[in-house]
């Protein structure tokens, strides 16, 4: 047995092997199953392929289903089926959402096959429903029937239904009934895993993509199973998971998949295929895309399946694998010339399989065998591919290696679960409507976790109308966010959940004013909106990292960490994340996350993290929408009631104006958002204004620039004080540049100056002063 002798040989690895579950319960009568269904031709009965319903089982009322199916033999694409003489005969099984697909017959009648393709989900050719038709293939009727009644249970149909047709297809004339395969594409694999379990008829099995385990946390059907009762948890693995029924097969399988599948991951693909009791070969493709159309177009599959009924070409097979000191050898059997070989491998080890990342490495083939010596110490999981004179490519099983790091670190220790999303599973389970804020800046802003966050939660909950704001800015912390949240949040609907971070930007800012803006924050969403979920995060730089190395913990963690404990609101720690990973072993800077703006990777290792907060099955508070409490204050001044004031609320103004479109004229680059609007300007020393406000805080929102200088202010006759303008950024850019001149002032009217000195940072070309904004924030409770 090919898979035996390659697990038998590895030194240092390890296959994830574990036996089912349970074991089997079947449901089935097979005796029965093996009767010729009652079936009648539909449709044009001299068509290439043609159309016939055959009977089911029985389903609620009915006491038999109508099941609809496509047949295609050598002779019906010729016009001549009886010419048909001992076909070899295959039963093709779609995948899930899919249908009895006529070009899959067309292909393998072209092939030399009698093809049955049946649909599943009692629908006839049109995708509509039949009268007679059985259950629907859905979430309900697939998991959750399994508290009722048998005959309105999914699996149980489908799998009947495959049988029936095997039986049936090996009845017809022309066909050898002696000589019959079977292959299935994703839900299709996973029942031809059972079928080939169950019905012994079968030669040789194909399933792609799809397998058992399912109920393995790794699964993506894992969370199905798991909003079940326990008990019916049980029920259903026990009556359903191929993991009870595979192991009866005695035949030869082609495991057909891709090491970055994302329904049925490799390592429940590696228990399933270990089950197998006869020979087993694989074509394991780490990028094969996951559809009908890809899964049923390799060659190869036709080749092992010629190879079993007809006796024809042997296809190659990696055998007798040896893996030791980064040297990997395996024997190549069957073939008659081998034209290229390659190691794929991954590194990666706390990402979901989907998203990790492969790399090739070329073997050398040489006598019947393939070597590489290059396996990277990190590798955790690899498999070899060598491609034949056919161009047929085979793999090894996977293999799989401990980490060599002590301990894969696991998302969920830098999530601080102090509160719950309870209200925004409401609105999912409920009113089916969710507006989703995000607030932060260029990470934010830029394609990367984001996306990924949108797109998880439209294709996790598909019936939930999503409205997604994006109000993240670059260059931009907590301050700015504090006084634009009523333009560019509350503005654009009402935020049910808000992701919130600052943190990278927050540096240099005065820890009084990190808090006072981030609970501000906090305090006006909630005051907007009570049922918001708020979610708070903080991402890598080197700076925190290089704290976080030597025992200290950055400020604004601390901050970001005591505002959401405050709240009880959670708080994802994505810095300290970054730098555990890296210190683990698991990933580096300079190659894997390249830099403060992630690279792909490192987007997908924040998403990865944030996914696991949103993982939440079925919590019951969220029965009912819940108003946050909105606790004293931390902090009296925090800006919970910030908000922007127009420029053109100054007066007194001496060389400034209002600038009604600004741009500039150096041809540096701009910010969206802070150019081609009003500013105002001035731009020499001694240029001054006034400006009036009633609050308890004030500030202005600046476009810094290389010609900005440095201004000089006071507040009611105080103490004149000075800022520079100008920040390292600015040398390259015009971007926005928010600061607070006052706060702890009394609640009442103040009186803002301004001045440009007559000094200017020594890397600055000018004086200008460009003010977009206004920034005043009053006591709570005041309009």
């Amino acid at each position: 047995m090919y898979l035996l002798k390659a697990t038998r040989h590895f030194i240092g690895f390890c296959l994830i092997l574990t036996g089912s579950a349970a074991k089997g319960q079947e449901i089935w009568d097979i005796k029965d199953l093996y009767h010729v269904p009652e079936y009648e031709w539909t449709g044009n009965q001299t068509a290439p392929v043609r159309s016939l319903i055959y009977k089911g089982e029985a389903f609620g009322d009915l006491a038999r289903t109508d099941v609809f199916a496509y047949y295609a033999t050598p002779g019906t694409l010729s016009g001549h089926p009886e010419k048909d003489k001992n076909l070899p005969a295959i039963v093709l099984v779609h995948g899930g959402m899919g249908k009895a697909y006529m070009e899959w017959a067309k292909l393998w009648a072209e092939r030399g096959y009698a093809a049955i393709a049946m649909d599943l989900a009692g629908n006839g050719p049109d995708g509509k429903r039949l009268e007679n038709g059985g259950p629907k293939e859905d979430n309900i009727a697939k998991f959750n029937s399994i508290e009722g009644d048998l005959n309105k249970q999914w699996v149980y149909h489908a799998v009947a239904n495959v049988i029936k047709a095997h039986s049936l297809i090996r009845s017809f004339a022309g066909v050898d009934s002696a000589k019959t395969a079977i292959t299935g594409i994703s839900w299709g694999g996973f029942l031809t895993c059972i079928v080939s379990g169950l019905d012994q008829r079968f030669k040789v099995s194909v399933p792609v993509y799809g397998c058992g385990f399912i109920y393995h946390p790794d699964g993506v059907f894992y969370r199905n199973i798991q909003t079940l009762r326990p008990d019916l948890q049980e029920k259903w693995i026990r009556q359903y998971d191929p993991s009870n029924f595979i192991a009866r097969a005695k035949i030869p399988f082609l495991w057909v998949s891709g090491a970055k599948d994302f329904a049925y991951q490799p390592t429940i693909m590696a228990k399933t295929y270990s089950l197998v009791k006869d020979q087993s070969n694989f074509r394991f493709i780490p990028d094969m895309h996951h559809d009908q159309a890809d899964g049923a177009a390799p060659e190869e599959i036709a080749t092992f399946i010629n190879q079993h009924l007809l006796k024809t070409y042997l296809l190659p097979v990696i055998n007798n694998i040896k893996a030791e000191n980064g040297r990997v050898e395996a024997t190549i059997l069957n073939a008659t010339k081998i034209n290229s070989g390659a190691l794929f491998y991954t590194e990666d080890t706390f990402l979901p399989y989907k998203d990790r990342r492969w790399k090739e490495l070329p073997a050398v083939v040489t006598n019947k065998k393939i070597i590489a010596d290059t396996l990277p110490e990190r590798a955790v999981m690899w498999l070899l591919n060598v491609k034949d004179d056919k161009g047929n490519t085979v793999s090894s099983p996977y293999m799989f290696r401990k980490p060599k790091v002590v301990d894969t670190l696991l998302s969920e220790r830098f999530i601080s679960r102090y509160g719950d999303l309870n209200n925004t599973y409401y609105h999912i389970k409920n009113t089916k409507q969710l507006t989703v804020g995000f607030l932060g800046g260029s990470i934010t802003e830029m394609a990367g976790w984001r996306d990924k966050v949108c797109n998880y939660l439209r294709t996790t909950y598909p019936d939930v109308k999503f409205n997604f704001i994006a109000a993240a800015i670059p260059s931009l912390g907590s301050v700015a966010h504090s006084f634009r949240l009523k333009t560019d949040l509350f503005g654009k609907g009402k935020t049910d959940l808000l992701f919130l971070e600052s943190a990278v930007n927050d540096k240099g800012t005065k820890e009084s004013t990190q808090r006072r803006a981030l609970e501000g924050i906090v305090r006006a969403v909630l005051t907007e909106n009570p049922a918001t979920d708020i979610v708070m995060m903080a991402f890598a730089d080197k700076g925190k990292m290089a704290e976080y190395n030597v025992g200290k913990t950055p400020l604004e963690i601390t901050v970001h960490d005591a505002v959401a404990k405050r709240y009880q609101l959670p708080f994802i720690n994505l810095a300290k994340e970054v730098t555990n990973r890296i210190n683990n072993g698991e990933l580096t800077w300079e190659n894997d996350f390249k830099n403060l703006h992630p690279s792909p990777f490192g987007h997908q290792l924040y998403f990865n993290t944030i996914r696991q907060l949103l993982t939440v099955d079925d919590p019951v508070s969220a029965l009912k929408l819940a108003k946050r409490r909105i606790e004293e204050p931390m902090d009296a001044f925090n800006y919970g009631n910030a908000d922007y004031v127009s420029i053109r609320k100054a007066r007194l103004l001496k060389g400034f104006n209002v600038v009604a479109n600004w741009q500039p004229a150096d041809g540096v680059d701009t910010r969206a958002g802070f150019v081609n609007v009003p500013v105002l300007l001035g731009e020499k020393p001694g240029d001054n204004f006034e400006f009036t406000f009633t609050g308890n805080t004030v500030g202005i929102g600046t476009v810094t620039g290389p010609d900005v200088g440095i201004i000089s202010y006071s507040i009611d006759e105080r103490p004149v004080k000075t800022v520079d303008l100008f920040i390292p950024a600015a040398k390259k850019i015009h971007h926005p540049y928010y600061l607070i001149l006052g706060d702890e002032l009394n609640q009442g009217k103040h009186t803002l100056k301004i001045k440009i000195d007559t000094n200017h940072n020594d890397n600055s070309m000018g004086n200008a002063c460009r003010i977009v904004y206004f920034l005043v924030n009053q006591k709570e409770g005041i309009k």
